[in-house]
């Protein structure tokens, strides 16, 4: 562009056809009105290049007055695509900083709702296992059964906040993801009315590696949020087809279409209000979310976008004002043909020992009922609130213990360090630590210290007996 023109009628016109087709109609209104009031203007703009790209132009216009007024306009461009650019860059960058911000401290918050909330959890899973178990009364038994799918269900989604916030590691095994996704929509089907069609077609039976409750929460999460597109009119039509594809080294690897492999497709489809292209371009940004106050967090299809992504899958949508959406979730199918795993198999024969146990927490309520457990199970328990008290009852009595069951987070002195302090004393003492959420420790870290087990509330009787059997058992080895 030249540094100055004078602009005649053919230069303003040519002026006008090479402007941006989203900036023409405000670029030539102002351009108008201030040649109108006889002013000097300037404005910034995009333009579109001879050779196809666009640029950004910061115009600064002159009124060029002769004796009877204005004469000529005499305007100098200047390109400040490279500034826009880095402008733009900039933003983005800040937009980042904020988000990476906004995730640290939600994941904060979440860390601490975990510890919290789990202690309670194992307080309600132990009461409730023990009523169970000690009940011969069916109608019992079956409350108490409720109780417990309710605790599942609060863990469940303490597992969805922390995978939501990234504070969360889950074990991954090789799952058969059909049989997930029928157990969720019998869950489903039962609260969600029926005038609300369910179509299903399930038919693979591919493996995905992943933990079966991040699988059930994609689905319930999709579902659910299908759901609520028909909830205003009360009728639909809800989809779910699970079925294997195949994407070739000819096919480009994009968001819509994953690398070149064979994958598992669930696709999830309602019939319901729909969305225009601003809200799918936000669907999965952790709360932005279309529906009224109490009827959700925002967080649901955040959370299957992070846990798709974290199973290296891919996630799409397409949808349409007043017709629908449809989401497809591409998961890598695990190739190994070994035997099909257990998905739950909570066994009715809990062990039982009669070895000297020390119990530390200092959580009253946890520390109660898994005393209660291990004495119900022929243990000998002696059981602290006060992780001091617990040291010294172990210092003076150093072979009056043959395994050391202890929380992590606790005030005064840690798990971690009064297992240190047990463990110069005792090193073939046996070990299990226990905690409701830290994202500082490991597994590894643990058994790097001399710890036998590492477990994570809440804990069901099952999980602790057997780990208890286990650790001992071990030890005669």
């Amino acid at each position: 562009l030249a540094n100055a023109n004078e602009m005649d009628a053919d230069t303003l016109d040519d002026w006008v056809q090479r402007l941006h087709p989203e900036d023409r109609l405000e670029a030539v209104s102002f351009c108008q009105q201030a040649t109108a009031r006889g002013e000097d203007h300037d404005f910034t703009y995009r333009l579109c290049h001879a050779n196809g790209t666009v640029i950004w132009i910061h115009d600064i216009v002159t009124m060029v007055h002769g004796k009877k007024g204005p004469e000529r306009l005499m305007g100098f461009y200047h390109d400040i695509t490279e500034l826009k650019k880095a402008e733009e860059d900039r933003l983005d960058m800040v937009k980042r900083l904020r988000q990476s911000q906004k995730m640290e401290a939600i994941g904060t918050l979440a860390g601490g709702i975990a510890h919290d909330f789990n202690n309670i959890l194992s307080a309600i899973y132990g009461y409730a296992e023990m009523i169970k178990i000690n009940s011969n009364d069916p109608a019992i038994r079956e409350d108490t059964e409720q109780l417990l799918q309710g605790a599942e269900r609060a863990k469940n989604l303490v597992r969805q906040i922390l995978t939501f916030s990234r504070k969360n590691t889950q074990e991954k095994t090789p799952v058969q993801v059909s049989l997930v996704v029928k157990e969720a929509l019998k869950l489903l089907r039962s609260s969600i009315p029926s005038t609300i069609e369910f179509r299903q077609d399930i038919t693979a039976r591919s493996l995905v590696l992943a933990d079966p409750t991040q699988i059930h929460q994609v689905v319930m999460n999709l579902c659910t949020n299908a759901y609520h597109a028909m909830k205003d009119t009360g009728h639909g039509t809800l989809t779910v087809v699970l079925k294997e594809t195949f994407f070739s080294e000819g096919e480009h690897s994009t968001a819509a279409v994953p690398a070149p492999g064979r994958y598992l497709c669930l696709e999830v489809g309602d019939t319901g209000i729909g969305m225009d292209q601003e809200t799918v371009a936000r669907i999965f940004d952790p709360y932005f979310t279309t529906k009224g106050p109490n009827e959700g967090t925002g967080l649901g299809l955040a959370v299957v976008h992070g846990i798709v992504r974290e199973l290296k899958g891919t996630v799409t949508v397409s949808s349409e004002v007043g017709a629908g959406s449809n989401f497809h979730v591409y998961l890598p199918c695990y190739e190994d043909t070994g035997e099909m795993p257990v998905l739950d198999s909570r066994s009715v024969n809990l062990k039982r020992g009669t070895e000297r146990i020390l119990l530390v927490d200092d959580d009253h309520a946890v520390l109660r009922i898994m005393e209660r457990i291990l004495v119900d199970h022929g243990y000998s328990v002696t059981a602290y609130t006060d992780v001091l008290h617990a040291w010294h009852h172990l210092r003076e009595n150093p072979d009056d213990v043959e395994l050391l069951i202890t929380d992590m987070t606790m005030p005064v002195m840690t798990g971690i360090d009064l297992i240190r302090r047990v463990l110069e004393l005792r090193p073939s003492l046996p070990v299990i630590l226990y905690t409701g959420y830290t994202d500082q420790f490991d597994p590894g870290q643990a058994a790097a210290i001399g710890i036998s087990r590492y477990l994570n509330k809440p804990l069901t009787a099952e999980q602790l007996l057997d780990a208890v059997r286990d650790v001992l058992d071990g030890q005669r080895a």
